[in-house]
Order: structure tokens, then sequence, then C-alpha cells
């Protein structure tokens, strides 16, 4: 047999009948199947913000072919795969494999965090003529993803101090 469900026994017998150069013999004894283990790994990691969900990784293998690549689970400062991870919390993502017929249950856990990404504004250089209009001042941003500008996010305007003469 292959596997043997819990709770039933299995047996494996002989019968010999025996012939001119040798007795006759009989027997009998217990198959015992044991479960075997299974394995799950989980793989989170450290991802650089881009405004994109950073999902972990399972996968379940034993012998006789199990192989599975279930969702993971999350728990700590994320319910789901995450976006961010504030400062001073933690996510971490996990997943347990109960077993089946015949392999043993698993299970693992690992970390997923999102580092900040390097942004700068700069305002952009601009002069003016004594007498003349004042120029049209601007800035230039570098490492904002589209989706964390507009109204209601991050915005940018760029003033002159007032009282200047010129």
């Amino acid at each position: 047999p292959v596997t043997v469900p819990e709770g039933t026994s299995c047996s494996a017998g002989y019968t010999y009948a025996g012939d001119d150069n040798h007795n006759s013999s009989n027997g009998s004894d217990a198959v015992v199947i044991t479960k075997a283990d299974s394995t799950t790994v989980v793989t989170g990691g450290s991802f650089t913000y881009d405004g994109l969900p950073h999902g972990a990784t399972v996968s379940v293998t034993g012998v006789g072919g199990l192989s599975q690549t279930p969702d993971p689970d999350y728990t700590g400062s994320c319910s789901a795969a995450p976006i961010t991870v504030a400062d001073g919390t933690t996510c971490t993502a996990g997943y347990t494999f109960a077993g089946d017929d015949n392999h043993n249950g698993s299970n693992d856990t690992d970390p997923v965090s999102v580092t900040p990404k390097a942004a700068s504004v700069t305002a952009s250089n601009h002069s003016k003529t004594v007498g003349g209009s004042d120029p049209v001042l601007s800035t230039t941003q570098i490492g904002f993803i589209a989706g964390d500008l507009g109204v209601g996010k991050i915005t940018f305007s760029a003033t002159r101090e007032l009282g200047e003469d010129v």
C-alpha cells in the first residue's frame, strides 16, 4: 500500500505450500506507514517604496509530490501584502500547512519591510532685473511616484519673500 488511513490497520501475509525439498510456511506482519514531514518556506523581504504592494511567497513541499504555493497570512502592522510599513512597526508573513493524509504539518514566518524611497525637492534658480516682473517660480521633484502627488497628497509650491523691492 502507498497510504493507510489513520485508525485502520494493514498487514501483509504469505503462504508457501512447500515442495519436495522445503516445508510449507506462512506468516503475516503489520505494515506501518507513517506520515512524511512537510516543509513550509515563507519568503518575505525588504523592498523600497514604489507605491505597489509587496507580497511574500509561500512554498510547501514534501515527498510524494507535495508542492503547493498558497497565499501567506499577514500579521503585525499589515493584514495584506504591504505598500508601506510604518517606522517602529513590523509586518510578518506566515503560513501553516495543517498536514494531509500523507504529510505532517509545518509552518514558517518571515518579515516584510518597505523602506523609504529617496526623494528631493529643489527650487529652480531664477533671476530678476530691477524693475522687471517677478519670474515664475517652480520646483523640481525627484524620486516621487505619480500616485503620491496631487490634491490631498503631496503638492509643491515656490514663493519669494515679500519686501524685496527690485
